[in-house]
């Protein structure tokens, strides 16, 4: 689903790599209230913040901020597809966007006021332009 704003957020967390259990930073793009979504009749509003994932593309501008706040969060393949992901910062391995983004007390999926403290958020005076296949509205930090 394509993904424009006149602005966005970059979420920062950390999470314990299922591979080698070191604990990683992991970052998500955020949309904000009032972004827009691509259908079959145009750009359609949506009134809610989302936390974007298994995102396949990215402005160059938006690319470019991640990549200096977080080399880990990069492009990946898994089967067919190549999709921007985070990496441990210590094994290399990709994490799935899936345990960070929709699991109960997921480093972006927070299960407790404690957990979402734990979430750091910058808001970024840029455009977004993304294409993602998840997103979720109005997380809880």
């Amino acid at each position: 689903m394509k993904i424009r704003a006149d602005r966005y957020a970059i979420a920062s967390a950390s999470t314990a790599c299922p591979a080698c259990a070191g604990w990683t930073h992991v970052v998500a793009l955020v949309a904000p209230q009032r972004h827009e979504r691509w259908s079959e009749q145009g750009w359609e509003p949506v009134a809610e913040r989302a936390s974007l994932f298994h995102v396949t593309e990215l402005s160059a501008s938006v690319a470019r901020r991640l990549g200096s706040l977080s080399p880990w969060y990069r492009p990946a393949t898994a089967g067919a597809q190549t999709s921007f992901t985070n990496h441990c910062e210590h094994c290399g391995q990709p994490l799935e966007d899936h345990d960070l983004h929709c699991e109960p007390g997921g480093a972006f999926q927070p299960s407790s006021l404690a957990e979402a403290q734990g979430i750091s958020v910058w808001d970024i005076d840029e455009t977004l332009n993304a294409d993602a296949s998840g997103f979720s509205h109005d997380p809880a930090f």
